[in-house]
């Protein structure tokens, strides 16, 4: 396993626990600076953190191939 491959395990891992806060906090935090935070800020997290996890995974993906070609 590669370190790339366990930065991005790591950041999974890390994400979803921040998921599962948020839900809990969320269903409590229930005025208009709640909704500007999801709409500002939460909603592009969602939205761009499983792109980043699988653009890690796909570097590594590539990174490996050319360690392999270099064999």
């Amino acid at each position: 396993m590669s370190q790339l491959t366990d930065l991005q395990q790591d950041l999974g891992v890390a994400w979803r626990g921040l998921q599962a806060d948020y839900g809990d906090i969320r269903s409590e935090w229930r005025d208009s600076v709640a909704e500007h935070f999801e709409r500002e800020w939460w909603s592009e997290l969602e939205s761009e953190i499983p792109k980043l996890l699988n653009a890690m995974e796909d570097l590594d993906d590539v990174c490996s191939q050319a360690a392999s070609a270099l064999d």
